[in-house]
């Protein structure tokens, strides 16, 4: 008796992940392999004959926000536009109106901008690590 309930709750369970819940599974699945993360190269430093630097490179980090993965998008776009400084409705319009699956937050963020993010553990926040060219003698 109690290895055939088993057998019908296991059943049960994988008609339920493979044929009520697989439109969801798959929408996940595409979403988590699909996404494109840029990678940037590091790029080397400019010098002149006699070693004075005249470009360089100082590391910035572009902030991205999943808005199919937050739940609270009204508290989610206050958080991370005091962090960022950034305009909070702005952020809220692009969290509802933009269906892409990631949406750009801001581009040359700084490590401390970053860092307090970090501490709110904010869902659907993740960045990525940018080069910024500088040129310490001016154009």
């Amino acid at each position: 008796m109690a290895i055939t309930f088993l057998f019908c709750f296991l059943f049960a369970r994988f008609f339920y992940v493979q044929i009520v819940w697989s439109e969801t599974l798959n929408y996940r699945a595409l979403d988590q392999w699909m996404r494109e993360i840029p990678i940037v190269a590091e790029r080397g430093k400019i010098v002149d004959s006699s070693g004075v630097v005249l470009a360089d490179n100082t590391t910035a980090y572009t902030v991205y926000l999943r808005s199919n993965a937050v739940k609270n998008k009204a508290e989610t776009a206050k958080v991370v536009a005091n962090a960022l400084g950034i305009s909070e409705a702005e952020l809220l319009e692009k969290l509802n109106k933009v269906k892409a699956s990631e949406i750009t937050v801001k581009k040359h963020a700084t490590k401390a901008e970053i860092e307090a993010l970090c501490k709110k553990s904010v869902e659907g926040l993740y960045y990525s690590r940018d080069n910024v060219r500088y040129y310490p003698k001016g154009q």
